[in-house]
């Protein structure tokens, strides 16, 4: 039996998948658009945009609506879903006059439910307000500041590959390569793995990032240079060409920001909770309501 939960997860991609044939060819992917802008009165920022049985709907909730949204759907512009998301409002204002009809609101189970969401939405947007006056702009970019001041610069190198099961058919490779052959080309042709699609592109590189003998290669080699020779690791036989050589790599803020940007909100959240248990009386009982447990350690400072 599928639990409630779970079935509005169901309905949700299904119905989103179902309608995905609604959507203009060429929409499934395109650059997002601008919020629509308001067509209420001057001033109006969250204007009635459609009413059920008398009661408004606004603008802003159809907006929530899209939040919940499968991500293959978050980067269709919103003027090309907003009649599903406005008919799901409908649906859920609906059901929710009907459930009041019946009674549900007074049912003890629901409302302990309701307890629950209450509390997680609540905690959801302590932590979220506190994480959003910390995690700032400018703590982030001081915290990548003192974590490149020590930091070894690398070598990083950007380099192509064809991997194939045997050392002939990689000779046969470097023959064609020697002739003239296009590499990205023989790549496609050839090549065992996902990069093949790529021209057997693999973006830059560093060390640790692939297997030694991999590294050992390319790293005795100049940018423009295609290995002599094929170079074999437990996954195959390579021929491998080097693009371009970085000898002083340090990685970007940009490169950087969304890692520092999960660290420290997770800094933030640990020291929160335990600041408020240390402030707090607990009790905690094991599952027969008896037996004490011992106290849990406090969460670690990331």
């Amino acid at each position: 039996m599928i639990r409630p939960a779970a079935f509005a997860s169901v309905f949700v991609l299904t119905s989103f998948v179902a309608s995905a044939a609604l959507i203009p060819a060429g929409a499934q992917n395109p650059t997002p658009a601008p919020a629509a802008k308001s067509t209420a009165k001057s001033g109006a920022q969250d204007p009635v945009v459609g009413r059920v049985n008398g009661e408004a709907i606004t603008r802003s909730e159809v907006l929530r609506e899209a939040d919940g949204l499968p991500p293959q759907f978050r980067q269709v512009p919103i003027d090309t879903l907003w009649p599903l998301l406005l008919d799901r409002v409908i649906d859920r204002k609906l059901m929710a006059a009907a459930a009041k009809s019946d009674g549900i609101p007074k049912d003890a189970a629901f409302q302990a439910r309701m307890k629950d969401i209450e509390e997680r939405v609540l905690e959801q947007t302590f932590l979220e307000r506190r994480i959003d006056k910390q995690v700032t702009e400018a703590a982030m970019q001081n915290r990548y500041a003192a974590m490149v001041k020590n930091m070894p610069a690398e070598t990083r190198i950007h380099a192509r590959h064809i991997i194939v099961k045997t050392r002939d058919e990689a000779v046969d490779i470097l023959r064609e390569l020697a002739k003239g052959g296009d590499f990205a080309t023989l790549a496609k042709n050839h090549s065992l793995d996902g990069s093949a699609q790529q021209g057997g592109d693999l973006g830059w590189l560093t060390k640790g990032q692939v297997v030694g003998p991999f590294w050992d290669a390319i790293v005795a080699m100049k940018k423009g240079e295609t290995s002599k020779a094929p170079v074999q690791t437990q996954f195959g036989w390579h021929v491998i060409r080097v693009e371009e050589v970085q000898a002083d790599y340090k990685p970007s803020y940009d490169e950087e920001r969304e890692q520092i940007q999960e660290a420290m909100s997770q800094e933030v959240e640990s020291a929160e909770r335990n600041k408020l248990r240390s402030g707090a009386k607990l009790e905690r009982l094991g599952p027969d309501g008896t037996t004490p447990l011992p106290a849990r350690p406090a969460a670690p400072a990331r």
